[in-house]
């Protein structure tokens, strides 16, 4: 149990954990824990948030955003990178997308979407710190980003059959998955509002496109469509609660 917990904060942060054992049936069941490892970092976020110095919002919310890609590494958004360059590069051609995916250089179409989401999402935390309502709701973005990723690994297929992601898939019980899901929408809409569903049906529908997307392109999921995902999912669902949160002041 151990031994899955520390690769899931592996393989989703850089956050030191105790020596653990690479095993391929305990790192597929590892994604179990993908939400506990969105709790962390959520409350990790909402902690800083709390403490921040008292200068400008605009400082505090690049100071949060910069906290966050640290925790990260940043490793999400290099996959956002290399989806965007096959994307745009590859066409419908299966293997010339797979092949620029790998390419570890970054496109001028890369850095634009790169810049795009980043100004995207510090806009939306800048609206958010306004509140301390929205504050606390800030927290549950990656929590919610990394519940849903559950579903989509094992709904999606995969590109490579072989790879990491196709033993994920088998190893992730449909019961469980839907056990975690149902558990963090419930204690989200407790903690907050009802109105933070909106979230929810919002990264579910990123999830969904992206789906349909990699299905019709490249037949499957890989490593950086996952990593994509991640953002996708926590840039729209901040963009919803910037939303939210301006449509509730008084």
């Amino acid at each position: 149990m151990l031994n899955r917990l520390c690769l899931a904060f592996q393989f989703l942060t850089l956050l030191p954990t105790p020596h653990c054992q690479y095993r391929e049936q305990d790192f597929a069941k590892a994604a179990y824990f993908y939400p506990l490892v969105g709790t962390v970092i959520g409350l990790a976020l909402y902690g800083f948030a709390l403490i921040l110095p008292f200068a400008t919002t605009a400082l505090n919310s690049a100071l949060l955003f910069g906290l966050w890609l640290l925790i990260t590494g940043g490793l999400h958004w290099d996959g956002l990178a290399d989806m965007t360059d096959a994307w745009v590069g590859g066409g419908q051609d299966k293997d010339k997308t797979l092949a620029i995916m790998k390419d570890p250089t970054a496109g001028p179409m890369a850095i634009l979407v790169i810049v795009a989401i980043s100004a995207i999402m510090l806009a939306s935390i800048y609206t958010i710190l306004q509140s301390t309502q929205g504050i606390f709701w800030f927290w549950l973005t990656p929590v919610i980003a990394r519940t849903t990723l559950l579903l989509q690994l094992k709904l999606t297929p995969y590109a490579k059959p072989q790879g990491y992601g196709s033993s994920i898939k088998q190893q992730l019980k449909v019961p469980l998955i839907l056990l975690q899901v149902s558990f963090f929408v419930g204690l989200s809409v407790l903690m907050t509002t009802p109105m933070i569903m909106i979230s929810w049906v919002i990264a579910g529908g990123v999830v969904i496109w992206i789906h349909f997307n990699c299905k019709k392109r490249i037949q499957g999921l890989t490593g950086d469509v996952i990593g994509a995902s991640i953002v996708l999912q926590e840039c729209a669902i901040l963009v919803c609660m910037a939303l939210l949160l301006n449509h509730l002041k008084p």
